[in-house]
């Protein structure tokens, strides 16, 4: 495989979310490439979660106009 190629490769699979040491594994033995692509998958999905949650939480504050660090609010209904 010619280097520029392979330095397209490795590049591609960093972008999504392969560590670059697992992306020179993969060029080098593709056998690898469906587990360390799976793990990168779950890496994003969890990230997204996550993400996703900290989205939320955010609205609710803009909505609520809740202070920042007090979990909505919820700690003052418990008492």
């Amino acid at each position: 495989m010619s280097d520029l190629i392979r330095l397209l490769r490795i590049r591609r699979l960093s972008e999504l979310g392969v560590p670059s040491s697992q992306a020179r594994e993969i060029c080098e033995d593709g056998a690898s490439a469906p587990d360390v692509l799976r793990q990168a998958d779950a890496g994003l999905a969890s990230k997204i979660e996550r993400l996703t949650k900290a989205r939320t939480d955010i609205a609710v504050i803009l909505g609520t106009r809740a202070p920042v660090g007090l979990d909505h609010g919820r700690h003052l209904l418990r008492r």
